[in-house]
């Protein structure tokens, strides 16, 4: 008559790890670019927590090196708020992507510092006067750009929000360029209609 030797226990784990750990991992997407009011959305709820009447100063994005930026879209964004209560401002980062100790994935708040309307070049506003998204003020700047655009093929393009006094509301900046000042050509887009304001060369 033939016995059964009865495996031990241990064995059975070892073996069940073992197949288990043959498995194939399943790659994680690359991180993809979003729009400016995405981003400004995460950290105008951030800002919420620390004062609950926080006002736009301005929002702009970031270029890094590992994530590429796609048409309306970026990596990464900073955005400054203001209270008026606290006679405070602060900025925040928002990335889809750890880039440096100060730029890293998610939202990150800097320290408050204090703030004066006097002397701004720009105006604190409500977040809903934000209603125009990146990708579309792209569009329409583009309609405006195709000239420069077609004589500068890979300029990178960033984005700017701001109320000055260059349009009545709050604009999106379209920057053919690294950075508003060393721009050669930018488009000012309506962020609350999405209509073309006006060409800045």
């Amino acid at each position: 008559m033939q016995t059964f030797r009865t495996v031990p226990a241990a064995f059975l784990i070892v073996l069940a790890g073992c197949s288990s750990s043959s498995a194939p991992r399943k790659e994680e997407a690359p991180p993809e670019p979003v729009t400016g009011l995405h981003a400004l959305a995460q950290m105008f709820s951030a800002a919420r927590t620390w004062q609950h009447d926080v006002l736009v100063l301005r929002v702009s994005s970031l270029s890094i090196g590992n994530v590429k930026p796609q048409p309306g879209r970026a990596p990464a964004w900073l955005a400054t708020f203001v209270s008026p209560t606290a006679q405070q401002s602060r900025t925040y980062t928002f990335s889809v992507a750890d880039v440096s100790a100060s730029v890293r994935q998610g939202v990150f708040p800097d320290p408050p510092a204090p703030f004066s309307a006097s002397g701004q070049n720009a105006q604190a506003f409500s977040i809903a006067a934000a209603k125009k998204d990146t990708d579309e003020a792209y569009q329409t700047a583009l309609d405006h750009a195709k000239d420069y655009a077609g004589k500068h093929p890979g300029t990178p393009i960033n984005y700017l929000l701001e109320l000055n006094n260059r349009w009545p509301d709050a604009t999106w900046r379209v920057i053919w360029g690294e950075t508003a000042s060393n721009s050669g050509f930018s488009v000012l887009v309506d962020a609350t209609t999405g209509k073309f304001a006006r060409v800045l060369d």
